[in-house]
């Protein structure tokens, strides 16, 4: 059995592989794309055992790798600071000490959902997102229009039928500031 760790980034990954005694018997940086991930895991000793850690982008590489053929783990990244704490701390050691974690099954894993059910969480995160970033703009406006002590007429919503009486609001203070 080969334990790879991976420190995923951005724009590439530090992996390590130890063999079952727990020797390094491979260390790259690898761009994130599948041919890079696949020329390192080119050579290396059969079964696979992959476990990156949980953070924004460990998706893509945890699926990219279940397609090579390495079965994945996503570890608790929490869990796996209070198991394995280092006075140095750099991506090769993070990748070294994440690969034998996992030879000796000490990897707090978190539970994986269906790549369906991330991407329906996915698209639930970015449209709360939107809804925040939609109501903090017009509390925006409305503080604005408090601040310059513009008056608007009462409507339940000022941003729904009554957007007419902002735009006759702004049409009138360019008007009055050209003059």
């Amino acid at each position: 059995m080969t334990c790879i760790g991976f420190d995923h980034h951005k724009k590439w990954t530090q992996a390590a592989a130890i063999d079952d005694q727990g020797k390094i018997i491979g260390e790259m940086r690898v761009l994130n794309d599948s041919s890079s991930l696949k020329g390192f895991l080119k050579g290396l000793p059969k079964p696979l055992k992959g476990v990156v850690e949980a953070g924004p982008t460990w998706g893509w590489i945890y699926d990219t790798l279940g397609e090579l053929g390495v079965k994945m783990s996503v570890a608790n990244p929490s869990a796996v600071r209070a198991i394995a704490t280092a006075k140095i701390k750099t991506d090769k050691i993070d990748a070294r000490m994440r690969a034998s974690l996992l030879r000796v099954g000490w990897i707090p894993e978190v539970d994986v959902p269906t790549e369906e059910v991330r991407s329906q969480k996915m698209l639930w995160r970015e449209r709360i997102w939107l809804v925040r970033m939609h109501v903090r703009l017009k509390n925006r406006i409305h503080r604005l229009l408090n601040h310059y002590h513009i008056e608007i007429p009462e409507f339940s919503d000022l941003f729904g039928a009554a957007t007419a009486v902002l735009r006759r609001i702004e049409t009138t203070r360019t008007r009055e500031s050209n003059s």
